[in-house]
């Protein structure tokens, strides 16, 4: 089964476009709406399979636009691939073709409707195009469908500290981020310390 999959392009995602500034707002309701009806696992075959390995070895080696064209040839052959739609997405992410991204990810949803990934994707996506509710709650469906999905709580913390500036909100999710990480990140590390001198100057 290949109806879920953690991609090998996710840090291509993780950082991107932090850049930017907000009004101080209304703080999002972070109340995940998963769906609550199973998918039926989608079973494919060993030649599919073998073409998918492939692909994400491609991946793997850096050799993305060969592993475009093996994603694309195999949801050809079988379109009910969530693996494969969200390879592609992060691929088209990456690569700036943000319309066709934001499709291969509701594809990917629709076949995988608690996939941690591509709930973090399309926060991602709905953050660039500004829509910072919609980004919140993707982020908050990738928590809910695995608590320990770190790139979500990354990504969320970006949102909350340098699009909404609700910077308390922002310290918990950064902080969360580092302790689910193996090695924790030096860079959050900074960025956490930047944060605490914010909020102490802000207060006083």
């Amino acid at each position: 089964m290949l109806n879920r999959s953690t991609s090998v392009l996710l840090l291509c995602v993780l950082l991107s476009g932090c850049a930017g500034s907000s009004l101080k707002r209304q703080k999002p309701a972070l109340v995940p709406n998963l769906p609550t009806t199973a998918v039926q696992a989608h079973e494919v075959t060993p030649e599919l399979k073998a073409e998918y390995e492939n692909a994400i070895a491609m991946l793997r080696e850096g050799e993305t636009d060969p592993a475009q064209d093996a994603l694309n040839n195999l949801l050809k052959k079988d379109d009910q691939i969530a693996g494969a739609h969200l390879n592609l997405a992060l691929i088209l992410y990456r690569n700036g073709e943000y319309d066709q991204a934001k499709r291969s990810v509701e594809r990917t949803l629709q076949l995988s409707p608690r996939n941690a990934a591509a709930y973090n994707l399309q926060g991602t996506l709905m953050r660039r195009g500004g829509n910072f509710d919609g980004a919140a709650l993707a982020y908050a469906n990738a928590m809910a469908a695995d608590p320990n999905y770190a790139p979500a709580y990354l990504n969320m913390a970006i949102l909350f500290d340098i699009y909404l500036q609700f910077w308390d909100d922002a310290r918990q999710f950064y902080q969360r981020y580092q302790q689910l990480s193996t090695n924790p990140d030096p860079r959050v590390e900074h960025w956490l310390q930047d944060l605490n001198h914010r909020i102490n100057e802000q207060r006083g």
